[in-house]
């Protein structure tokens, strides 16, 4: 038995006599989930000529693993989206098993097909081709940008994983929301007393602000569903520079909470 074709790396030749079976243990090494093993057969004559024949390889089992599916290409999962033709996924399989093949597929909120199940790898244990996949731990992206998505809808993706050993995992993302309506803007004060303007201060050494109603209609009612937060200190208005993200939405929170910062050495995370 070996871990290659014709390999005794596991365990040497064992003399059977005449027997067509046997049932091997004592390895030399224990084998790991998802290694491939491999059982060579010697046979011999009563004048000593020999011949042999090697097995296709059986896989070791992997113990029940999840794939964990985030909505977007971004580092952290997506829940609302303005593009109204790109659906974006990633998605790690923590599975020692190699991976044959890896499909995703898209429906709606009603459960309508918009990409049946499309592959993004494939790969034959047999003949050893094909597009290899990822192994354990690896993050793995794919989307589509040619599709014609609805405004306020929620798009799931579905990914399904088959190992080399034919056993078959999905995982879910938890949606994305279709929604181009711009944030209502909000008020920000300046100073250290959250939600107090000041206009004159004594230190130079730094500046705070804080800021509220972002996101709410006349009423105050939640209008839009804020995703985070960014804001920047300077001595003008500069729209083109590049803000710092202070505040990211837990995806079980619809909405940012008012926000208060005052350390400008560095960018943090404000909180929700």
């Amino acid at each position: 038995v070996g871990t290659s074709p014709g390999g005794t790396q596991v365990k040497p030749l064992v003399y059977v006599g005449n027997s067509t079976q046997a049932l091997v243990d004592g390895f030399v090494e224990l084998p790991r989930p998802g290694e491939v093993l491999y059982v060579v057969v010697v046979a011999k004559n009563g004048v000593g000529l020999k011949t042999f024949s090697v097995s296709k390889g059986i896989v070791i089992a992997a113990p029940d693993t999840k794939i964990t599916v985030w909505d977007g290409l971004e580092d952290s999962d997506v829940d609302w989206q303005s593009d109204k033709t790109t659906i974006g996924v990633k998605w790690v399989f923590d599975n020692p098993c190699l991976v044959a093949k890896y499909e995703w597929a898209i429906t709606s909120y009603k459960g309508i097909v918009i990409q049946n199940f499309t592959n993004v790898c494939e790969f034959s244990n047999e003949t050893n081709s094909g597009s290899r996949c990822t192994f354990e731990g690896e993050t793995i992206q794919a989307q589509n940008d040619q599709l014609e998505l609805l405004e306020g809808h929620v798009y799931y993706v579905t990914v399904r994983a088959t190992d080399i050993a034919g056993k078959v995992r999905y995982g879910h993302s938890d949606g994305v929301r279709i929604s181009s309506d711009v944030p209502i803007p909000g008020t920000v004060f300046d100073g250290i007393q959250p939600f107090k303007d000041s206009q004159v201060q004594q230190s130079v050494n730094f500046l705070a602000a804080s800021w509220s109603n972002f996101g709410l209609d006349l009423n105050g009612l939640p209008k839009n569903n804020l995703w985070k937060y960014s804001v920047e200190f300077g001595d003008s208005i500069s729209p083109d520079d590049p803000p710092t993200s202070v505040c990211l939405a837990h995806p079980d929170i619809p909405r940012c909470k008012d926000g208060f910062r005052g350390n400008t050495i560095s960018p943090v995370w404000v909180g929700l």
